[in-house]
């Protein structure tokens, strides 16, 4: 009886200890999530200044590196949705958008331009995108 309350006990135990670990998984997410969204939400995105000093500082090969770029190309994917949602028409004919760009690419476009012209980072990033655009997609002229 003894050794078959000591067995029930253990197994309590072992249990016990998979749900601690079934938790803990299950915060896992949420916080690392939190470690990556946190920096980048002290950053000022709706600036070029802010946008260029977060998403140029990436070591390609790091893990971080992944999720910093994946917060980058998120919100320049939400910029460019938005701007081709709420396009002005006097910027429609400005760009011509080649079928093959993604997202991460012109990722690499528009961090080019702010490396190449600082004195307008201070503008917002949602101007830039379509300068950016304009100046490396520009539609044929008539």
């Amino acid at each position: 009886m003894r050794e078959l309350l000591h067995r029930s006990e253990q197994q309590m135990q072992a249990a016990a200890g998979v749900r601690v670990l079934s938790v803990m998984r299950w915060w896992l997410v949420p916080v690392l999530s939190l470690s990556v969204a946190l920096p980048a939400a002290s950053e000022d995105f709706g600036h070029g200044n802010g946008f260029h000093r977060y998403c140029s500082d990436f070591a390609p090969t790091t893990k971080s590196a992944e999720w910093g770029r994946l917060v980058c190309v998120s919100y320049l994917r939400g910029l460019l949705d938005m701007a081709t949602y709420l396009q002005p028409a006097s910027k429609a004919s400005l760009v011509c958008w080649p079928e093959a760009v993604t997202y991460d690419q012109f990722l690499d476009v528009l961090l080019k331009y702010l490396k190449d012209n600082p004195a307008r980072r201070h503008d917002l990033t949602a101007e830039l995108i379509w300068e950016a655009a304009a100046k490396s997609y520009p539609c044929p002229r008539r």
